[in-house]
């Protein structure tokens, strides 16, 4: 689930910055690329270092960290500006930084020196596996859900709301016909539930995460034998 979360999160973040928000492509990028800068400067020392704590406790930590992140998605608003945005996606890093090392360890923690290149290929094969589940999974939620919120928000817009006369009215000031009014209103209504299935998707996979988080504890030590291939697959 870490990796269907994390990658299916990567697909659908610049799917609605690009659609919702306004975001061009090489924006919507730029706003995903932190999630690359604690990796790069720490994996290096967790990987020399990670031995000196328990792995479980730092998948534990990691799946957290992305948990966390999740969760803090999942109260986006289309008010959020690029500090907003670039935030989890900083701290996202930090989980992903300290996750795959130990992770990699505890896998090859039982088998024997000759089978970790086997046990290496059927983890990046589950890995892809996971991610492509996990971009499917996101994208057919995320539409899915816009369509529920969406007619939502179209039932509470009623006649005898005084927010729908007063927007109505303050549109057909500007010049804008009816057909247009209604338009313009329903784009906004759109952009809203589209934003809104967004962070339904994201607090959903917070949740799958923490529900996962304790069967790392099932594995049992010791799960330093294979610390040099655990580095070498990194």
């Amino acid at each position: 689930s870490i990796y269907a979360a994390f990658f299916g999160s990567s697909v659908l973040l610049p799917l609605v910055l690009q659609t919702q928000y306004g975001y061009t492509a090489t924006w919507a990028g730029l706003v995903v690329a932190p999630v690359g800068i604690a990796p790069i400067l720490g994996s290096r020392f967790v990987g020399r270092n990670y031995h000196r704590v328990d792995p479980r406790l730092l998948i534990t930590t990691s799946f957290c960290v992305t948990a966390l992140v999740m969760f803090w998605r999942s109260h986006a608003s289309t008010d959020w500006g690029l500090w907003n945005l670039l935030e989890p996606q900083l701290l996202l890093g930090v989980g992903v930084m300290i996750m795959f090392t130990p992770l990699t360890a505890v896998m090859l923690s039982t088998l024997d020196p000759h089978r970790s290149a086997s046990a290496l290929g059927v983890s990046s094969f589950m890995r892809l596996t996971a991610s492509g589940f996990g971009a499917s999974i996101f994208t057919s939620f995320w539409q899915s859900r816009e369509a529920v919120h969406h007619t939502r928000l179209a039932e509470a817009i009623t006649a005898f709301d005084p927010a729908r006369s007063g927007t109505f009215a303050m549109l057909s000031a500007h010049g804008l016909t009816s057909s247009q009014a209604y338009g313009a209103v329903n784009a906004t209504v759109t952009n809203q539930a589209s934003v809104m299935a967004a962070n339904d998707v994201f607090w959903m996979a917070a949740l799958a995460i923490v529900a996962v988080t304790s069967i790392i504890w099932l594995a049992r030590p010791p799960f330093f034998h294979f610390m040099q291939a655990a580095v070498v697959s990194e």
